[in-house]
């Protein structure tokens, strides 16, 4: 049996390492109650463990804030921004990272059930915070404009719940707590060898089956991919591939298992065949094989064709099958940094 050059063998392993750190394949750490400036964070509901995001991956005024399951793409991304020096009653905005809008309270409401959404930053108290702890851990979320807490709906959503405002009141679905989230700002265009093209969401689309295709590199939003951590199986990384446009996962249809099963993004539901490991072939090349199937990402029929369809398929070592990951990091969207 032929054996491995000590050289490659020490790429190898350091390929292994990179990627890693890339697709951040170790826990991310807990944080008390403050929040760091400048980091990013998921606000995770103690009552189920899932977090807040911002609906639809949207930048727009108005778009809703729910919970729902955690994949660490940037719609689930959030900066505190500090904004009184008051050390025992801190006052923050609390920003998407995607579009830079803040945490809102509709309509300036003082009302119970009253909706939260993103809103562009105007200062007003209805966009500012409170965060009151309840244990070292976790804390609730008071709008300074009504007095009352962030609370989630438990409304039965499938794959999410509404959130609101709500009298303060001893439930855990107004506990959170933070968990930093360094994956949300790096993004990646993930391009084939063969093609020199990349993975695309067709025609722009954020609806659950939007097929993936291939498509000449334009670094426009359904283009950009996050890289999220789950596990590891046989001491490889696993990690969830979320749209930067979407906020939905790269999905193999209907959990298939057979070759020609198409790819196409779903909401994410923390199932295999939303899982992924990317295994090095060369320094710069990897296969992305599904967890549920053990086949390859795969361009068909090798196609270097615009629109041609991504699938799985059989790992066979061709070109089709090799994708490299290119890194676009993303600014902060606030327009504004350090304390407004």
């Amino acid at each position: 049996m032929k054996k491995t050059p000590v050289g490659t063998r020490i790429r190898i392993s350091l390929i292994f390492a990179l990627i890693s750190l890339l697709c951040g394949f170790s826990a991310a750490p807990l944080h008390a109650v403050s929040p760091v400036p400048g980091k990013v964070y998921m606000i995770v509901s103690k009552q189920n463990g899932n977090v807040l995001r911002v609906s639809g991956a949207s930048r727009d005024n108005l778009a809703n804030v729910e919970r729902g399951l955690p994949h660490g793409g940037a719609n689930q991304g959030w900066i505190f921004r500090r904004i009184n020096g008051n050390p025992q009653n801190p006052v923050y905005f609390i920003t998407a990272l995607k579009s830079g809008n803040v945490l809102d309270v509709m309509g300036y409401s003082r009302k119970d059930g009253a909706n939260v959404q993103q809103f562009k930053y105007y200062g007003s108290k209805n966009q500012r915070w409170r965060i009151v702890p309840a244990d070292e851990q976790y804390f609730r979320l008071v709008s300074v404009n009504s007095g009352k807490c962030l609370e989630a709906t438990e409304t039965g959503g499938k794959y999410g719940d509404n959130v609101r405002q709500f009298r303060c009141r001893e439930t855990d679905s107004q506990l959170w707590r933070l968990e930093e989230n360094p994956h949300a700002r790096r993004l990646y265009m993930i391009r084939s060898r063969k093609s020199g093209k990349v993975l695309d969401v067709k025609a722009e689309s954020r609806a659950n089956s939007a097929n993936i295709q291939q498509f000449e590199m334009n670094g426009r939003d359904n283009q950009l991919w996050t890289l999220f951590p789950v596990g590891k199986a046989g001491g490889v990384p696993i990690c969830a591939i979320i749209s930067f446009h979407s906020g939905k996962a790269l999905d193999v249809e209907e959990k298939s298992n057979a070759n020609e099963a198409n790819v196409q993004q779903f909401t994410y539901h923390n199932s295999p065949n939303q899982h992924w490991k990317p295994v090095p072939v060369t320094e710069k090349y990897y296969q992305i094989i599904s967890v549920n199937s053990g086949k390859c990402l795969d361009v068909k029929e090798d196609s270097v064709e615009n629109e041609a369809n991504i699938q799985q398929f059989e790992c066979n070592g061709g070109e089709n099958q090799l994708w490299e990951l290119v890194v676009k990091d993303i600014p902060d969207a606030s327009g504004f940094s350090g304390s407004p």
